[in-house]
């Protein structure tokens, strides 16, 4: 997953891959909160079987919002953002709205 956000207005603590695999193996992890963006590589484990479990969490995201942010800001996933399915063999494009939302302070 590669996400792209406003990093004049927020900031990128952490991030996880969420519970789609019974046991997820991460690969890479990168935060780039210079540059607004954050890269997260994961597939189901190497120890697992069978396929995605019935849950649409992806990942998880953990941010803060900036002293000086204001007005509204959107988070949103790179157009080449996707996913493989157990052994790499069908690539599942992962599509999302941007997500905007308000800073209220």
């Amino acid at each position: 997953l590669r996400l792209v956000f406003d990093p004049a207005q927020i900031s990128l603590n952490s991030f996880s891959a969420g519970d789609v695999w019974v046991k997820n193996n991460v690969l890479a992890q990168k935060v780039d909160n210079l540059n607004g963006k954050a890269n997260l590589v994961f597939g189901q484990g190497f120890d697992s079987t069978g396929g995605p479990l019935n849950s649409q969490v992806v990942a998880s995201f953990n941010f803060t919002v900036l002293p000086n942010a204001s007005g509204s800001s959107t988070l949103r996933l790179d157009p080449e953002s996707n996913s493989a399915y157990a052994n790499v063999d069908k690539l599942i494009e992962v599509k999302a709205d941007p997500l905007s939302f308000n800073i209220l302070k």
